[in-house]
């Protein structure tokens, strides 16, 4: 029985989970309210159906790419330790669950629960169309992108019927955090596997490359969207120091995590080594501008996560310290 948890447990890459089940309630934080842990809770699990169904439906898909990596040899679906009836049954079950969740436990109206529907519905988009197939790569990404912000919108609508404009701005600007994030350094890092395999991602259809051993070519076109997406960002976190109006000492963070992610993605974007890229933690820009983000609304839920999320703040301004004593000490041993 342990084994067979572990294997859905994997299908579902749950150590990647926790970001996807704080977007609705990081939602429902945006209306300015607080939130008890019934309803952290509740809003979490709406969150992690989601996550579970867009990652195990992305394996589903990927099947026939992962079953000849040698990296995802171990993965359940490719040792047959979960079949795919049985993987589409998990998959498609976690939709019911969701929206009774929301509908019954935490009371959504019959429009938010239609949102929450939809949100799984776009989602599918993406793992159909993100590398396989004549669909412009940017239309899967901007699905996932609007399936996130919608995410986000229903945890607003389980504090309100009407939106502030606050809610409105913080998931628009979260659905461009996940679009930077996942057409980008996502897809960078995979760029090797996806081009000897044929896959065609939104990267590589913007004209990146993989050559030789190592090298990576990015585009000045892909800099440009990248560049364009991170400015998009920063206003809109400018628009919500305005409108939230948080602490002195707040919004320096949030203005210096801002700056971080900007010049993270800067560098990753001027790396000509996958090995490179894929040793700078290419999702940090994305952390960066998520917990930035997060720090407008966090007070409004319980102590001990406002404790927990500060404590990964503070790691994020640790983080590239790290990184860059060891880029410094792997030049000083090739010098040596």
């Amino acid at each position: 029985m342990k084994a067979r948890i572990m294997s859905f447990a994997s299908l579902s890459r749950l150590g990647m989970a926790p970001l996807t089940v704080s977007v609705p309630i990081l939602g429902a934080l945006t209306v300015g309210e607080y939130i008890n842990w019934s309803e952290l809770l509740a809003l979490g699990l709406v969150g992690l159906c989601a996550h579970i169904f867009g990652f195990a439906l992305n394996d589903i898909i990927d099947y026939r790419l992962d079953k000849n990596l040698p990296v995802h040899q171990k993965h359940p679906l490719v040792t047959g330790e979960i079949t795919r009836k049985q993987a589409w049954g998990f998959v498609l079950l976690q939709i019911p669950i969701a929206l009774s969740v929301y509908k019954f436990f935490l009371n959504g109206t019959n429009f938010a629960t239609l949102l929450l529907g939809a949100s799984f519905g776009i989602s599918v988009i993406y793992n159909l169309w993100s590398k396989w197939g004549k669909l412009p790569r940017i239309f899967p990404e901007l699905a996932l992108a609007l399936a996130i912000g919608l995410l986000t919108i229903v945890g607003a609508l389980h504090k309100t019927t009407i939106l502030p404009i606050e809610s409105i701005v913080f998931a628009f600007t979260l659905t461009l955090i996940l679009l930077l994030l996942n057409s980008v350094p996502n897809h960078l890092k995979d760029i090797k596997t996806d081009q000897e395999f044929g896959v065609t991602s939104f990267v590589l259809s913007a004209g990146a490359k993989f050559e030789g051993q190592d090298k990576i070519i990015i585009p000045a076109k892909l800099v440009i969207y990248s560049a364009f997406l991170q400015i998009i960002i920063s206003f809109c976190m400018i628009a919500l120091l305005y409108l939230y109006q948080p602490t002195l000492f707040k919004s320096a963070i949030i203005i210096l995590l801002t700056i971080y992610a900007g010049l993270h993605l800067r560098m990753i974007l001027k790396m000509d080594s996958l090995v490179q890229l894929r040793r700078s933690i290419p999702f940090l820009n994305g952390f960066y501008n998520y917990f930035a983000l997060g720090l407008f609304v966090i007070d409004k839920a319980p102590r001990s996560i406002i404790t927990f999320y500060n404590f990964f703040v503070l790691a994020l301004f640790v983080l590239p310290f790290g990184l860059a004593y060891r880029i410094w000490h792997n030049r000083y041993q090739l010098i040596n």
